[in-house]
């Protein structure tokens, strides 16, 4: 009976211990599992932000000219899409500078927006015209910042913000 006793209680430690040993290859098995598709997702999140900064729209601006409007000068600018899509919508906002500056923009021959301009759809290889108005206080003109202007675009689902430094706009002579 103690041979049969001793089988017995050897087969219960061994399948306690077996069951310890498959406890732990599960645990180490779904560690590595979360591990994977963790890096799985991260392989996933830089492929479509890859993909969405090949799309990044290529858009030049440039000064096209100045004029006074009564009390508030008016500087035009214009914007073109060089890519690599067509564009749903294309929004200006109002550059924020810091000092005693103010800008607005607004629609050619239009009023200045409160916050930006909706320049609309803008299709590769077009153009639209923005205006700015600016008010400088004690800067002279000459003076004038530099400033940022942040640009919103849309193709689709796909957005974009896009900061363009600006040259300040000099007064028509």
């Amino acid at each position: 009976m103690s041979l049969v006793g001793w089988s017995v209680e050897i087969g219960a430690s061994w399948s306690v211990v077996i069951s310890v040993l498959a406890l732990l290859v599960a645990a180490a098995s779904a560690r590595y599992t979360r591990r994977g598709a963790w890096h799985s997702k991260r392989t996933a999140d830089v492929a479509e932000a890859t993909l969405h900064d090949q799309h990044t729209p290529v858009l030049k601006i440039w000064l096209d000219g100045t004029g006074p409007s009564g009390q508030v000068p008016q500087a035009y600018y214009t914007v073109s899409n060089d890519g690599p899509q067509d564009l749903d919508e294309v929004v200006v906002h109002r550059p924020q500078p810091s000092g005693d500056v103010g800008y607005w923009v607004g629609h050619v021959g239009q009023t200045a927006e409160p916050d930006g301009v909706n320049l609309g759809a803008l299709a590769m290889g077009r153009e639209a015209r923005f205006t700015l108005f600016y008010v400088y206080g004690n800067v002279p003109p000459e003076a004038l910042p530099r400033f940022s202007v942040p640009i919103d675009c849309r193709k689709g689902e796909e957005r974009w913000r896009l900061l363009w430094v600006l040259p300040p706009p000099r007064p028509a002579a």
